[in-house]
């Protein structure tokens, strides 16, 4: 009913345009007076209509009703002061503390490796939390891996070892430095769809002072002599923050198809 200043009815009572959207209902309280006033039909633009046009549109208001289009995909509304409405859609804050999954990447056939590859490791959580879900093609009961940091073959890792064969227990150190550090999973002597889990915890992986330290579990629940446990503490000899972690079998062999390798940043 735009268009015009005012309604009159008898008695000298009349109403002023309130704008689209609306219609006169019994009842006073606005600008109208004598018994009748304007009320929002909850359609239309203007005054208390709505002015959503498009899919995912939110209501805003800063002194009028306004329209807040829909965000990219992921995106999160957020208060903004300097916004014209005081909010705005943008990229989720990143999470901070708990536990939040880095990589996983699991073979979907035989494979030489599994690698993060270069940076993908971030340096903004306080542990690395790795697992390793895994069997060999080595024809062995318990195969060595190397897991390598930052793509480092060199001798630079040692470790201490103690471990559970069957019913029989031992204990070792490297007498010199290995190529990586050596956490074991089944090879194919062991029976078919057996796999090995090892669980790596490396404290201050960013940091720049000191070695890098981990202490691992490992092991998995096979029949007689082929099932195996083991607790490991190992060093890394290099200061330099841990941003790459891969996988391979010590002697060339590859990794069966469904072995897997998860990284979690902690904190």
């Amino acid at each position: 009913m735009s268009g015009f200043s005012k309604i009159k009815f008898g008695d000298g009572l009349s109403v002023t345009d309130e704008g689209d959207g609306v219609i006169l209902v019994a009842g006073g309280g606005g600008t109208g007076t004598g018994g009748v006033d304007w009320a929002d039909t909850g359609t239309g633009a203007g005054a208390g209509g709505s002015p959503l046009t498009t899919k995912g549109d939110v209501w805003g208001y800063s002194s009028i009703d306004a329209r807040i289009p829909v965000g990219a995909d992921n995106y999160v509304l957020t208060a903004d002061s300097a916004q014209t409405l005081g909010v705005k859609w943008a990229a989720a804050a990143p999470v901070t503390g708990g536990m939040v999954k880095i990589f996983d990447s699991t073979l979907g056939s035989d494979a030489a490796s599994i690698d993060t590859g270069a940076g993908v490791i971030g340096g903004s959580y306080g542990i690395l939390d790795i697992y390793i879900y895994g069997r060999s093609a080595q024809v062995t009961g318990a195969s060595n891996l190397w897991l390598r940091v930052n793509n480092d073959s060199g001798t630079n890792y040692n470790y201490q070892r103690l471990r559970g064969i069957g019913a029989s227990p031992d204990a070792a150190v490297s007498s010199t430095a290995q190529a990586g550090w050596a956490p074991s999973v089944p090879g194919d002597s062991v029976p078919a769809n057996f796999f090995g889990i090892v669980h790596v915890r490396i404290p201050n992986y960013a940091g720049t002072v000191g070695y890098k330290t981990a202490i691992w579990n490992e092991g998995y629940g096979g029949t007689g002599s082929n099932g195996f446990t083991t607790q490991f503490s190992a060093c890394w000899l290099s200061t330099s923050a841990i941003s790459r972690m891969s996988i391979v079998v010590a002697s060339g062999a590859n990794l069966r198809a469904g072995s897997r390798m998860t990284i979690f940043g902690i904190g």
